[in-house]
């Protein structure tokens, strides 16, 4: 499914474990467009999914990811989880050079 310039962010089934340098499938799937808004400011995002391709693998180790991608430049606004708390990591700055 194409969704403006999200199609190659769909397509990545594996990433590598930044722990453990273990390679980990996985799917990733659309959910929806939204507005979210960050720090005062309103910005029109895609919302997806990642999760773990293996059901077998033990819950604290399944990856179960929400991330809003800003498709016109690619950027990843937000991603949140739950383990040990609900985490979130939000794009703060852009430098440009």
């Amino acid at each position: 499914m194409e969704i403006g310039g999200t199609i190659e962010f769909c397509k990545v089934k594996k990433q590598i474990s930044p722990l453990s340098g273990s390679i980990k499938k996985q799917d990733v799937t659309f959910i929806k467009k939204e507005k979210i808004i960050i720090y005062g400011k309103q910005y029109f995002a895609h919302k997806f999914k990642l999760k773990s391709q293996n059901p077998n693998i033990e819950k604290d180790k399944k990856l179960d990811f929400d991330i809003w991608l800003e498709p016109k430049k690619n950027l990843i606004l937000k991603v949140s989880y739950e383990r040990l708390g609900k985490w979130e990591y939000i794009l703060k700055n852009i430098i440009k050079n």
